[in-house]
């Protein structure tokens, strides 16, 4: 697993944090010559711009957006009321853009108490704008 806790909602920094992902791939890939990525899959739900950024940077790779384009309420009942028998451990807020800390905080639980407060907000509730990521753990 690779995270870069980005800490702006700044679309170029947000490239940068992209930037360090692919290499650290790289680095990952020189140092074991047995680490071999096949496929890698990315919980984006709309913005193209990241998509577009992801599949450009990461073509040698199957890149898969399971997620992509699906309604939030539908996800939110997954994630909480999982139909599948598969449930997290935990999901936490692991990143939270300048400017945000007073409505998102950093390890904060991402809960349906979180959304509702979200809603009231002009904060997307998924942080589907940079405002915030979330580490989910199985």
């Amino acid at each position: 697993v690779y995270k870069r806790k980005v800490s702006t909602q700044s679309t170029g920094e947000v490239k940068g944090a992209l930037a360090q992902l692919v290499e650290q791939v790289t680095e990952k890939k020189r140092k074991r010559g047995d680490f071999h990525i096949k496929r890698l899959i990315f919980g984006d739900l709309f913005v193209e711009e990241i998509r577009s950024w992801r599949e450009k940077n990461f073509s040698e790779y199957q890149c898969h957006f399971p997620l992509w384009k699906k309604d939030k309420s539908q996800l939110m009942q997954i994630l909480f009321d999982s139909p599948f028998g598969v449930k997290a451990k935990s999901i936490s807020i692991s990143a939270v853009a300048s400017g945000k800390e007073n409505l998102v905080k950093l390890g904060e639980p991402f809960s349906r108490e979180l959304v509702a407060r979200l809603l009231q907000t002009d904060i997307d509730s998924f942080g589907e704008n940079g405002e915030f990521h979330s580490e989910v753990v199985f």
